[in-house]
């Protein structure tokens, strides 16, 4: 069924002189009433006042329409000459705005499609052809305007200035200060540094704790848990811990130091200790690589990266640390399996054995790693299977690339991507790779 054609709202006099005045950088304005749509992209601004955004972005005053203190609400116009609804960071002259928030980064638009309120009183985004792209969903026909906070938040309010929706509860990668995560929600990578459309990774609130998942080939696999009952297994982070359990980024108000900590109720759980300054502004973002990143803003005016979540030593544990397929230790990739099966010094050509495993499984044999694990079996509980058993099971399923047991414990565990592999103490812990 075609979309419902979009129900635009009448301009008056008064709000196209307040948008004529809001072409000018100078303008604060936070609040744009529901007759002040629809807001329509212009062509290419480029010229004077434009700043650069990140992920090959660029913004104007003609593209901005929401302007407080720290942020702005604006269309950000991509090298490729396609447009997303977001939130950035209002950046001194000269350094790099970053966005915080964004609504269809997966769906960019060209020029003349349309921010608005629609007849069930969403906010929904069109492309020039009345395509929507984008959509806060059904609010019941109340919503009266659109308003950003200082906080970042951008919220839909109803007469009576209840909130009817609000961008902290529909994160995309980044968490600001005072946005909580609650269960259920989760941050989206991006793809890369430069493409700001979904990746691979995801941070989920889940009912007990958070947990970071890598998604490859439609198989959600945790790197990281932190249990709210200190717990890092993916039970405990996935078992109802407290009935109001949220993760908030936090300022330590006596040091100014940030902290991303648990709530539940009254009581505080510290996750990470971020110890750095938050001073003048700080966030956190789940970067392209699957590391959780701490920004925080300098007295320059320029964002710089504080501190990540895997720091070099703890680096084995990012799934992609030693790109497709690699052995790491101690932060470093140190080798990888050549194609004969033996292990060679790492190098950025090394790649997983291509075989037919769906052929004559009596032709196919595996090489043991001893000390070898996938980077998600800390977190997981393998099956109680004897060796013979765990062997035949990946001998016989054609996208198993690779078997891990343990041998203290009778674990198995069968993979279907290696990624990266972790070197560890214990040579009772096997990988056995097709």
């Amino acid at each position: 069924m075609a979309d419902p054609a979009p129900q635009r709202g009448t301009c008056s006099l008064a709000a196209i002189f307040l948008a004529i005045l809001c072409t000018r950088a100078s303008c604060q304005q936070q609040v744009l009433e529901q007759n002040q749509f629809p807001r329509v992209i212009p062509g290419d601004p480029r010229g004077l006042d434009g700043r650069a955004v990140e992920f090959d972005g660029y913004t104007a005053p003609n593209l901005s329409l929401l302007n407080i203190a720290q942020y702005s609400l604006a269309f950000v116009n991509h090298s490729s000459g396609l447009f997303t609804l977001a939130i950035v960071t209002n950046s001194s002259a000269g350094s790099l705005a970053r966005i915080i928030w964004e609504a269809n980064q997966d769906d960019p638009v060209s020029a003349n499609a349309t921010l608005g309120f629609e007849g069930d009183g969403g906010l929904a985004l069109r492309d020039s052809g009345g395509r929507l792209v984008w959509t806060t969903g059904p609010l019941n026909g109340l919503s009266t305007t659109l308003e950003l906070q200082e906080t970042g938040n951008l919220t839909v309010r109803n007469v009576d200035n209840e909130v009817l929706w609000q961008s902290f509860g529909s994160p995309t990668d980044t968490l600001v200060l005072q946005q909580p995560l609650s269960p259920g929600m989760r941050l989206e990578s991006r793809r890369s540094s430069t493409n700001s459309s979904s990746g691979t990774y995801s941070l989920v609130m889940e009912a007990g704790g958070l947990v970071l998942y890598s998604n490859f080939s439609g198989r959600q696999e945790p790197y990281w848990i932190r249990g709210y009952d200190g717990l890092e297994t993916l039970a405990a982070a996935t078992t109802n811990a407290c009935e109001s359990l949220t993760a908030a980024l936090a300022r330590n108000e006596s040091s100014s130091a940030l902290t991303f900590t648990f709530r539940c109720g009254s009581n505080e759980t510290l996750i990470i200790p971020l110890q750095v300054a938050g001073e003048n502004g700080s966030f956190i973002r789940l970067e392209a690589d699957g590391n959780l990143q701490a920004y925080t803003l300098g007295s320059s005016g320029n964002w710089t990266e504080s501190q990540k979540l895997f720091e070099q030593a703890g680096s084995c544990g990012l799934p992609e640390r030693c790109q497709p397929f690699g052995i790491c230790s101690n932060g470093s990739c140190v080798e990888c399996l050549s194609a004969t099966g033996t292990r060679v010094p790492w190098s950025n050509s090394c790649s997983a054995p291509v075989i037919d495993s769906c052929g004559n499984s009596s032709s196919l044999d595996f090489v043991s790693l001893p000390g070898i694990e996938h980077f998600s079996h800390r977190y997981l509980n393998g099956s109680s299977l004897s060796f013979q058993l765990c062997r035949s099971q990946c001998l016989q399923n054609c996208s198993c690339s690779a078997f891990f047991f343990w041998e203290e414990s009778s674990s198995c565990f069968l993979m279907d991507s290696l990624r990266t592999l972790q070197a560890v103490p214990n040579h009772r812990h096997v990988a056995y790779v097709k």
